[in-house]
């Protein structure tokens, strides 16, 4: 398994672009851009030389497994946006599967965390592997039919831990981000 990250993700509220370089894509980005962003309104994005923009997906893409309200990449059911944030790229050794059984899912995923409040928040992972639509996004957290909602909140934060294997997400506590609400 090879953990580390090879490509730099990029997110807007209904699309996401990742930043490309070299031949496969698969580049270790050494240097920084001369001067970033402040972070304020929405600024152009700025992309380290020798890299450039492709998108990934759409905020009307629909979901290999809807479920409840969860039915599209980047909108409810009834039209609120969701904000695919945080992203994390993993390149695995084998097959994760899915909810179609048997299906190549493919080694390179993009992992978001959708911030819409609690308790919609929900995670998806794009197969970028994967060309055919129906199967290109993956919900990984399905809406509990008994609640009606995922049970999340805010999530604003993921990594992978490579010594376990799994994905790490966290949740703000408050509008106002991490810190104590009150």
């Amino acid at each position: 398994m090879r953990p580390l990250v090879t490509a730099a993700a990029l997110a807007w509220s209904t699309a996401v672009v990742i930043a490309i370089g070299g031949a496969n894509g698969a580049v270790h980005i050494s240097s920084g851009v001369p001067s970033a962003n402040l972070r304020v309104s929405s600024p152009a994005n700025v992309i380290a030389d020798g890299f450039g923009l492709v998108r990934l997906a759409r905020g009307t893409d629909p979901l290999e497994n809807p479920s409840g309200s969860i039915t599209s990449y980047g909108y409810l059911a009834d039209g609120t946006r969701t904000e695919p944030d945080e992203n994390t790229y993993v390149v695995l050794d084998s097959n994760p599967g899915g909810p179609t059984t048997g299906y190549d899912y493919g080694r390179h995923f993009l992992y978001q965390g959708h911030e819409n409040g609690a308790p919609q928040a929900y995670i998806t992972r794009l197969n970028l592997d994967v060309t055919d639509p129906l199967h290109r996004i993956t919900l990984l957290t399905p809406v509990n039919p008994a609640t009606g909602n995922t049970g999340f909140g805010s999530i604003d934060g993921s990594v992978w831990n490579p010594f376990t294997r799994t994905l790490l997400f966290t949740q703000e506590r408050s509008s106002s981000g991490g810190g104590k609400s009150g």
